[in-house]
């Protein structure tokens, strides 16, 4: 082979290939500059490639289905020492899962109940916060009562002290 898949000695085209269809323009390229590829057959299309006739493909198929059946008779018992190492492993590494399912869900559940937990003691001081600055408020509304009324009393005080003079 001496460039891209064509024969040291290359066919020289004369005239495209007659083989009609899609598969025509394929060889345009190889028309144009005189070459002809090593599979250039008329009739012949890059998709349809399989040379294979229906025989030969019920034959291979036949052949499949023949060592499929081999493999599964030739598989060893139900009983046999190395099926059941195999079948305890297989059952050790389930409950082996099922364990760390379990804990990683219990894990779940942990954080989640400490999460509520944590919300409601949240909750309870934001509660408790809520209630301190009420009386908060009740007592500076109270302070500020007081002071006015002394305030007014003061006023009247002056004003009676006024009078009398």
């Amino acid at each position: 082979m001496s460039h891209a898949g064509f024969p040291e000695n290359p066919t020289l085209v004369t005239e495209p290939l007659s083989i009609g269809g899609a598969a025509s323009c394929v060889f345009d390229d190889v028309f144009l500059c005189g070459l002809a590829p090593p599979h250039s057959k008329p009739g012949f299309c890059v998709s349809q490639f399989n040379e294979n006739s229906m025989t030969d493909r019920l034959k291979a198929s036949q052949e499949a289905r023949q060592a499929a059946l081999a493999r599964f008779r030739d598989r060893p018992a139900a009983d046999d020492p190395t099926v059941v190492a195999r079948k305890a492993e297989r059952e050790a590494i389930a409950r082996e899962r099922e364990i760390r399912v379990a804990a990683r869900e219990a894990e779940r559940a942990a954080a989640a109940a400490q999460a509520v937990a944590e919300a409601e003691a949240e909750r309870e001081r934001q509660a408790i916060e809520a209630a301190r600055l009420a009386e908060e408020k009740i007592a500076l509304a109270a302070a500020a009562r007081i002071e006015q009324k002394q305030q007014r009393d003061a006023r009247y005080a002056a004003r009676k002290a006024k009078a009398r003079k």
